[in-house]
């Protein structure tokens, strides 16, 4: 009778674990509620490479040299706009990206979750079935020893 008690607590259990990562699944889709934030995007912040002191010392060094370029205006131009991968970023952002990921890392564990949860189930309902073995016992023929006939 322990059996049975532990098979249906073992079983509620399992449905219950099931049914948890199962609906969490649906949420977490349905944009209900967001998915566990495993990766969580960087805020963007663009540092020039250069401080102010020493774009004017640079400026300074060119205006001795008597050139037109301004040194400033072309490093505070290309800090942050040049784009190394040619505007990949503008068809996929990071934060997108790292959604994807999380909203995938979040499936897996769900389905890690439901599974543990189908295996104390499996448990729990073979704990509550009665088994039953049936053997049959052959009779052993016993085997005499042939009579050795002197002819």
């Amino acid at each position: 009778m322990e059996e049975k008690i532990t098979g249906n607590i073992l079983l509620i259990t399992g449905i219950v674990i099931m049914l948890f990562s199962t609906v969490r699944v649906i949420l977490v889709f349905s944009g209900t509620v967001k998915p566990i934030q495993f990766y969580k995007a960087a805020p963007k912040s663009v540092q020039s490479p250069v401080s102010p002191s020493q774009t004017q010392d640079l400026n300074a060094l060119l205006k001795q040299q008597d050139s037109n370029v301004d040194l400033a205006a072309l490093l505070a131009q290309s800090s942050g706009n040049v784009n190394p991968l040619g505007g990949i970023e503008d068809l996929f952002s990071s934060s997108d990206f790292l959604n994807g990921i999380n909203l995938m890392i979040e499936l897996f564990l769900m389905g890690f979750i439901a599974n543990f949860g189908y295996k104390l189930a499996n448990l729990g309902v073979q704990l509550i079935r009665p088994v039953y073995v049936k053997y049959k016992v052959k009779e052993e023929q016993q085997m005499q020893a042939p009579k050795i006939s002197s002819s």
